[in-house]
């Protein structure tokens, strides 16, 4: 077994990179939909992945920080708690999209919600000359008066997004509503573990879950695309549409009907009315400028 060296345990962190990984692979193999939702999923799947490796060479570094630069101590410092931020924000605000509170274009309400993330950022990019967060010093790294506020941020931002399930809670699906509510739920258990046990890195193992919990209920690709076509589906034409709606943005839509479907797939066959519908798929999309504007459906 590997020895480490500072007295950190890193188990749950270790543990988190192949998921991590595969999900990256998984979700950046398949075509997504072009919203703000799969944005900041894929926002808070990098962002995670990069804390998580920041956390384990942080540990590590700060303990024989004097045979490196101290550059590069506070550099992989830095991007350790900027990637905890954005993680926590990019969270929140994908919660926010799906219960449409981004959508729907309040700025004031986007501003207010994204101060605890940019004070943070600006407060750790300040470290060096501030020692806002942190500090190397001749006896090593040390927390310092600001430290607190990655932790006041993941509160915030977890509570903030139960408010927006709990009221969106009937004017969206049970589907959506279980899984923005329990991966934020997931989140407050990992950070609250975090805080008790304090050199043991659990925060992109609840991390993870949580995303996988949104992978499963929202961001599975599969989930929007017709079977037997492989266009998007009416679930996906929703959606997207919901977005273009709330944010006022025109946009067209062509429908094809087939007349006597059912009566057609009685004649000819399942197998033989899918081929069809298979080639008059691949028509479409050779003949569009923009996949994403097909909404399919018999």
């Amino acid at each position: 077994m590997y020895n480490w060296i500072s007295e950190f345990n890193y188990d749950f962190a270790v543990a988190t990179i192949p998921i991590q990984l595969i999900l990256l692979a998984f979700y950046g193999i398949r075509e997504n939909l072009p919203t703000k939702q799969s944005y900041y999923f894929w926002l808070a799947m990098i962002s995670n992945f990069t804390m998580n490796i920041t956390d384990i060479v942080s540990c590590e570094l700060n303990e024989i920080w004097s045979i490196y630069p101290i550059w590069i101590i506070y550099g992989i410092n830095i991007g350790y708690f900027l990637s905890f931020l954005i993680r926590g924000w990019a969270l929140f605000a994908f919660t926010a999209e799906s219960t449409s509170n981004y959508i729907k274009k309040n700025d004031i309400f986007t501003f207010i919600t994204s101060l605890p993330m940019l004070s943070g950022c600006l407060l750790t990019l300040s470290t060096p000359w501030t020692s806002a967060i942190f500090t190397i010093s001749e006896s090593g790294y040390h927390n310092c008066s600001f430290y607190n506020i990655i932790y006041f941020s993941t509160y915030f931002y977890i509570i903030v997004s139960l408010l927006l399930v709990i009221k969106a809670w009937k004017t969206i699906s049970s589907r959506i509503s279980v899984g923005l509510f329990t991966f934020n739920m997931i989140l407050l258990i990992g950070i609250l573990i975090r805080k008790q046990f304090y050199h043991t890195l659990v925060t992109s193992y609840f991390s993870i879950l949580a995303i996988m919990v949104i992978f499963l209920t929202s961001e599975n690709p599969d989930l929007y695309r017709d079977d037997r076509t492989h266009l998007l589906n009416e679930i996906a034409l929703n959606r997207i549409g919901r977005e273009l709606d709330g944010k006022h943005i025109k946009y067209s839509l062509m429908t094809i009907s087939i007349n006597n479907y059912e009566a057609n797939k009685i004649v000819f066959g399942a197998t033989q009315i899918n081929k069809e519908l298979g080639a008059i798929a691949r028509y479409l999309k050779a003949q569009s400028q923009n996949l994403w504007d097909l909404g399919f459906r018999t």
